[in-house]
């Protein structure tokens, strides 16, 4: 896939207008499950809208971003990064089929501070696109301390939760591929190292197999390194 691939067909969902539909779903920590926000209709649509600005903004509008395969990524700034390795286990759930059959979050049973990131869904019946968003610590608030809020002319505690949504997303799937706009948050999130380091191990073990090279336990004692089990994978590719 190609960046103007990318483009014409995150707009051949977009462009579908009042058509659009946004169901968003929350990751919980820990068990990883997914389950669907009950969000009021008119602030569904908000959020659609804020989204499809922040999707264009941030790809279809960056006529200089590059886009290349997480694989052989390197340090250049402007480039968003097409997932073309296994999912790290941490990552499993970005592969969840979403549907109605998924639970609802409930706030019986559930917290919003239970919350690790978010699947924001936009599409038509035919295709859809999701952004996948890793919540920072200032987009939930009650998560600690002591909270005021305003009362009339007064401050007055605040004792409950706010889920805060920001335009900022870090990965979008689409057509059964994810592109990171973040891959530092990958590399330090998602076990990502030792996907790397594995499949540099393997391009490695196929050199040994095909006798390319004479003696390749240096070049294995160095994979410790992501950075260098990165460049392998480059060299190799």
């Amino acid at each position: 896939m190609t960046k103007n691939q990318l483009n014409e067909v995150i707009n051949s969902i977009l462009n579908n207008g009042d058509e659009l539909s946004t169901v968003v779903y929350a990751v919980l920590k820990d068990t990883f499950e997914v389950k669907q926000l009950n969000i009021v209709n008119d602030e569904i649509l908000y959020i659609q809208n804020m989204f499809i600005e922040s999707i264009r903004n941030t790809i279809i509008e960056n006529e200089e971003q590059v886009l290349l395969n997480v694989s052989i990524a390197d340090d250049r700034g402007n480039a968003i990064f097409l997932y073309d390795l296994d999912l790290p286990k941490g990552l499993n759930f970005l592969n969840t089929e979403l549907n109605d059959q998924l639970p609802i979050f409930s706030f019986n049973n559930d917290e919003l501070t239970d919350i690790d990131s978010l699947i924001i869904e936009i599409g038509t019946e035919e295709q859809q696109l999701k952004l996948y968003k890793k919540l920072s610590p200032v987009e939930i608030f009650g998560r600690g301390g002591y909270m005021l809020w305003k009362s009339n002319n007064q401050l007055e505690r605040f004792d409950d939760k706010i889920l805060r949504f920001t335009p900022k997303f870090h990965s979008i799937m689409i057509n059964g591929e994810i592109i990171f706009t973040d891959l530092k948050l990958l590399e330090t999130s998602h076990g990502f190292h030792d996907i790397i380091i594995r499949e540099a191990n393997l391009s490695v073990q196929l050199i040994a197999d095909l006798d390319i090279l004479e003696e390749t336990d240096g070049i294995t004692e160095m994979l410790s390194s992501v950075t260098f089990a990165r460049k392998v994978l480059k060299i190799l590719q």
